[in-house]
């Protein structure tokens, strides 16, 4: 009986010579609007992979072709039975690619005799990233990095070198990215660094679609916009919308990015000349400059050194660092508590520094309205911060000493800046 099975086993799985098909292919590619003005698609380049499925007759039977063009009178012989056709791009799918990159998969069963049609629709597997900058930003940034990414290993860097960037193709995995994130770092042309933070995710879209994933997939577009937004006589801000290009639409939708647009919801009429401010930290620091421990007149220290402080969202931190390269100067500040011992290598915070305000009314300084001066609290939108509370400590050391200062608002703005003072013999 055992031997009978056997006989019948191996007689099910054999396959006749005579028990053969044709397979007659077709390869397309479905171009989303996000990809039709910079791709054109040679499907006859795709290659193609043919197998036959797992627990069938035909489960070992497997032909690979390096393209489309190149099966042989445009037909296939296969033994009957059921089988799945691949195809994809003629080269690698990468995690960041200067173009989109397609792949498809379809059943397919062969008859007996019959010379059969099957068409392999090759769809987008990554996603189009478009950065675009508005004129008004340009003019407003002398140099900047934006990076998107998605928070595992696709990061796009974008910076002023390229004033018209191409589009990016980024593969997010099969699961798509459920969100994205834009970190924007700019210098205006005033010497302020500006750094600001967005989150993107598929449900700010205005519109969606039933059969579309909840994430950021392939064939889906995305058209950031960098702008500066605001009032012409009012702060602004950085402006980022978005729109996006769904893979099962033509249309382009809004995404919702903030509350950052202008008030009234239209863009500004700026006039010219009329150069905007900036919603976020600003610091204004005197020119740097150097001053002689000696007797002569055109090397004195200035009578002072203010720093304005600007913070129009309100100041939430305000650090200030010294950098010397005088080992002396820094032994002395490695023992000043402000209000830690050493701080002020390190970063001391302004905000109710008690060895600040002590320093303060040692010296007497006042404000401009004549009154005591104080040390910023959280929530200032403007501070001055007076360098010369310093120069009793300069005055002993010879050398190049760096002020840095470090602002961050009630938003998370942040801008860093510093001043170099310069005292030689």
């Amino acid at each position: 009986m055992a031997i009978l099975v056997g006989v019948v086993s191996c007689k099910e799985n054999m396959i006749d010579e005579e028990d053969t098909g044709g397979l007659m292919l077709k390869v397309s590619a479905v171009l989303p609007k996000a990809t039709k003005a910079v791709s054109s698609e040679n499907t006859g380049e795709f290659p193609v992979s043919i197998k036959g499925n797992a627990g069938t007759p035909v489960a070992n039977v497997s032909k690979e072709f390096p393209s489309v063009n190149s099966i042989p009178n445009g037909t296939v012989v296969l033994p009957v039975g059921h089988y799945t056709v691949s195809a994809h791009s003629p080269f690698e799918l990468l995690t960041q690619m200067d173009k989109p990159y397609f792949e498809g998969i379809a059943p397919l069963e062969i008859l007996k005799g019959v010379t059969s049609k099957a068409t392999v629709t090759c769809k987008m597997k990554n996603s189009k990233i478009q950065l675009m900058y508005t004129d008004r930003f340009k003019e407003t940034f002398s140099e900047w990095t934006i990076t998107i990414d998605d928070g595992a290993a696709c990061v796009v860097t974008f910076t002023q070198n390229n004033l018209t960037p191409a589009p990016v193709f980024c593969y997010f995995g099969e699961k798509g990215a459920e969100k994205l994130n834009v970190n924007i770092v700019g210098k205006t042309k005033e010497g302020n660094t500006i750094r600001d933070r967005r989150e993107l995710t598929k449900s700010q879209a205005s519109e969606s679609y039933e059969e579309d994933t909840p994430n950021f997939a392939g064939g889906d577009g995305l058209n950031i916009n960098m702008d500066i937004s605001g009032t012409p006589t009012g702060h602004v801000s950085i402006d980022v919308s978005v729109k996006i290009e769904f893979t099962e639409t033509e249309d382009n939708v809004d995404v919702s990015v903030d509350d950052k647009t202008p008030e009234n919801g239209v863009e500004p009429d700026w006039g010219e000349g009329n150069q905007p401010a900036i919603d976020v930290p600003a610091l204004k620091f005197p020119a740097d400059f150097t001053y002689s421990l000696g007797k002569d007149p055109s090397q004195s220290k200035p009578a002072s050194a203010d720093a304005v402080l600007q913070t129009p969202l309100g100041l939430k931190s305000a650090k200030v660092t010294i950098i010397t390269n005088n080992n002396d100067f820094k032994e002395v500040l490695k023992g000043v508590a402000f209000d830690e011992p050493g701080a002020l290598l390190s970063g001391a915070e302004l905000i109710g520094n008690k060895a600040m305000q002590t320093l303060f009314e040692q010296l007497n300084l006042t404000d401009s309205q004549g009154q005591p001066k104080k040390t910023p609290v959280s929530g200032d939108k403007e501070y001055i911060f007076p360098m010369s509370a310093f120069f009793n400590f300069l005055d002993m050391f010879v050398g190049v000493h760096e002020f840095h200062i470090a602002l961050e608002d009630l938003k998370g703005n942040k801008v860093e800046g510093k001043l170099t003072i310069t005292i030689i013999e």
